[in-house]
């Protein structure tokens, strides 16, 4: 569904950019807070992705709002999307279960106190919510629930 919102926004809302005949739409792969090795060959770090797309050009973050920079907080259209406590837990467990080489062998009891503990990434959970919450009424940001978008129907 997100591939979706951001396909139209590229395409302005022109509903014909969503004949994709069957293929797959473009992914946002390139997350901001992703560091690369320091021995990255110019040309594939992620700043050098973001720099190479087409205007306008989409990435994605899980950072909260005060780790985003400033340039980006004020230019930029961001969609921020938040989930349920419960699942965002659930969906972090069955993530870091499909890491192989990082070979997590946890149970989900181990998440969710990660979680409650704020030793998981991105935490403390509710903290990083409330910080785009309480900018979600300017006009360059849209604040989206998760279960929200799962009840539009087309």
């Amino acid at each position: 569904m997100f591939r979706a919102i951001i396909h139209m926004i590229r395409h302005d809302g022109d509903p014909a950019c969503m004949a994709f005949d069957g293929k797959v739409l473009p992914d946002v792969d390139t997350y901001l807070e992703f560091t690369d090795r320091p021995d990255a060959p110019i040309g594939t770090r992620t700043v050098d992705k973001v720099k190479q797309q087409p205007r306008p050009r989409f990435y994605a973050t899980h950072l909260g709002y005060e780790a985003v920079p400033k340039s980006i907080l004020e230019k930029a259209k961001i969609i921020y999307v938040a989930g349920n406590p419960k699942d965002v837990i659930v969906s972090t467990y069955f993530f870091f279960s499909s890491l192989k080489p990082f070979a997590f062998s946890g149970t989900l009891e181990d998440i969710a106190m990660s979680y409650i503990n704020d030793k998981a990434p991105y935490t403390p959970f509710h903290k990083h919510v409330a910080s785009f919450w309480k900018h979600r009424d300017r006009d360059n940001i849209l604040f989206l629930t998760y279960e929200d978008t799962l009840m539009v129907r087309t």
